[in-house]
């Protein structure tokens, strides 16, 4: 059976972002009869799942320090893990930052999975130093990687790797994310809330949302709730923009379990997300999924499957006068929006995460495959 070396720099089954769509893929070769390893910092309740062997690392519980002291523990922790197992590949779920020593040690066996490009925008998107600088550094180190050992879940940001990538760049291996299809179930609900489901950061740009629902507000009588779900750094500041702005029908309800979201989801009639930048989005593909009409901005990768007036629409980046004009054509014309609804669902149908995780499994067995004839040509 093949064994492969995850490196997570935080715990993959915390669902959460890249590390949800490690530990899909991860899960998915477990059932498959790989032997999968994860290297990663230590959680709350890791799952017991068949084929699957955590190698946890004791961490302080805060995001900076969780990193640093995985990035100094997690060297001999590697060296010891790669000797007892042997691994055919080391998989480095590699954003912000790469795990450099995988990269010296074993660079005929790495898998590079980069999920975002950020450039200079991280000054604007990440919420602390730490992160904006450790983001932009750790993206040059892109330089040193073949293209050929890189995963990416978007042509978009394949696009911005070639940038960075100086051998093979066009060699970059797409492998589109996907969601649990059969989890959520189609609700057109033209009478329900406007949701918005995100992490509380810069990037996710909630600020723009709240000003643009200010303008819709003051245009005419809202009738339905603003409902903003989910926490992060920015939450405290939010909350006092949105009474400074005397918003009467916004709520903030924080975190949202699995099952919350769902429930969130089918009962909204529209979904938005003013990203300034994703690697993909994937609460919006699962608000369509919902029967949800999807609002989001024309950043890449949620370009790369949101069609403006087709499954959905998209306005500028930082433009709350559009999203504002957005909302209220939409808001204003309900039952005008079954059509984008219905698209929309077709749309996350081709998303499903099964279809997702069997092409990565496809790819991984092809580079293990090339690896295995190089050695024999040696």
């Amino acid at each position: 059976m093949p064994t492969i070396l995850f490196l997570s720099k935080a715990p993959p089954y915390r669902h959460t972002g890249a590390e949800q769509v490690v530990w899909n893929v991860g899960t998915h070769l477990a059932a498959n009869g790989w032997n999968v390893h994860f290297l990663c910092p230590e959680g709350d309740d890791p799952p017991d799942v068949e084929n699957i062997t955590y190698h946890h690392l004791s961490t302080p519980d805060s995001f900076f320090a969780e990193k640093a002291t995985f990035f100094l523990k997690g060297i001999p922790a590697y060296r010891r893990v790669r000797s007892a197992i042997q691994p055919d590949l080391v998989y480095d779920n590699a954003s912000p930052f790469p795990f450099l020593y995988a990269y010296a040690a074993d660079s005929d066996r790495l898998i590079t999975k980069v999920h975002a490009v950020y450039g200079l925008s991280a000054f604007q998107n990440k919420d602390h130093p730490i992160t904006q600088i450790g983001t932009i550094v750790g993206e040059q180190m892109y330089r040193l990687v073949d293209g050929s050992n890189i995963l990416t879940i978007s042509e978009s940001t394949k696009e911005r790797l070639s940038g960075l990538v100086r051998k093979n760049a066009g060699e970059v291996t797409v492998v589109t994310n996907g969601i649990d299809t059969e989890r959520f179930e189609y609700a057109f609900s033209p009478d329900g809330p406007v949701l918005s489901l995100c992490e509380l950061t810069p990037r996710k740009n909630v600020e723009m949302l709240l000003r643009a629902w200010k303008i819709v507000e003051t245009r005419t009588v809202v009738e339905r709730e603003l409902i903003i779900a989910g926490d992060g750094p920015q939450r405290e500041y939010l909350e006092g923009l949105a009474n400074e702005l005397t918003l009467s029908t916004v709520s903030f309800v924080g975190y949202v379990s699995e099952s919350e979201k769902h429930d969130l989801f089918e009962e909204a009639f529209c979904y938005v997300l003013p990203t300034r930048m994703e690697g993909f989005g994937l609460t919006n593909l699962e608000a369509m999924a919902s029967g949800c009409v999807v609002v989001s901005t024309d950043v890449p990768g949620v370009r790369d499957y949101l069609i403006d007036g087709e499954n959905g629409y998209t306005v500028p980046s930082d433009d709350s006068q559009a999203l504002a004009e957005r909302l209220s054509s939409v808001l204003n014309a309900p039952e005008e929006q079954r059509r984008i609804a219905k698209s929309g669902h077709q749309t996350a149908e081709r998303y499903d995460i099964s279809d997702a995780a069997e092409a990565e499994r496809k790819v991984l067995t092809e580079k293990m495959a090339a690896r295995a004839g190089k050695q024999k040509r040696l």
